[in-house]
């Protein structure tokens, strides 16, 4: 028996000792490279909060912004943007993870200004698709179409960019990015009554693919509405022509 409680008392001395010895910034930094190739995020999180600790300045806590946001974590990584935005506030990957965070946080104002300040300091279509789907969502027709024409006008759209939607429960499907841009600034000339323009604008993401079913649909709406509008103004011209 005392054979054994020696054995154990031995044990937990050497492990008291290791837990006490100070584990090195690079050790916490080996541990981050090794759990990132393992795809472990949240040990890669937890070192980097280590480095962090120990160096208030460290290049880790935009990695830590990142991390938190690709984790799913908004409220530590709204707040490392934030943090790291004051000091530099066109950091682009930082304003990305703020105006994601405040998106996905369904503060659709605030993400507005995000992506709108994001799309200022790099015009970029995917941001500008962003912020069109924000601004319809809240009825500020006229900027997501003002926003629209700009970025068709302006931007470059890769035609390697593509957009994932669902229909009706299906599997995802995709659409090139600029498709979607035509079809958000098409729902927006829609509501704002802007009918041949908004057709235009359906007709240009069906160019793009055929198979782009919310344009499609879009677009027969569309016409629907300009038959509707149509039919009254015959009426009219067959009346006036009976008094003549």
């Amino acid at each position: 028996m005392k054979t054994k409680l020696r054995i154990l008392f031995a044990i937990a001395v050497t492990a008291s000792a290791r837990s006490n010895a100070q584990v090195t910034p690079a050790q916490h930094k080996a541990v981050y490279i090794q759990s990132l190739k393992a795809g472990d995020f949240n040990t890669a999180i937890q070192a980097a909060n280590y480095i962090v600790a120990a160096d208030s300045k460290s290049g880790f806590r935009d990695s830590l912004a990142i991390l938190y946001y690709n984790a799913g974590n908004l409220n530590p990584a709204y707040y490392w943007a934030e943090t790291l935005l004051q000091q530099k506030p066109s950091d682009i990957s930082m304003l990305e993870v703020k105006a994601g965070c405040l998106k996905n946080s369904n503060n659709a104002l605030q993400a507005i200004d995000a992506y709108t300040s994001l799309l200022k300091a790099k015009p970029d279509a995917v941001y500008a698709y962003e912020l069109m789907n924000l601004q319809y969502g809240v009825q500020r027709l006229i900027e997501c179409a003002s926003v629209g024409e700009q970025t068709l006008q302006n931007i470059k759209i890769d035609s390697n960019l593509v957009l994932y939607y669902t229909m009706d429960g299906k599997k995802k499907l995709q659409t090139p990015l600029k498709a979607g841009v035509y079809n958000v600034y098409g729902m927006a000339l829609s509501d704002l009554k802007k009918l041949p323009e908004a057709e235009k604008a359906f007709e240009q993401a069906l160019l793009l693919d055929k198979e782009y079913t919310p344009a499609r649909k879009n677009l027969e709406a569309v016409q629907q509405l300009k038959l509707a509008f149509e039919k009254p103004n015959e009426v009219k011209k067959e009346a006036a022509k009976l008094n003549e």
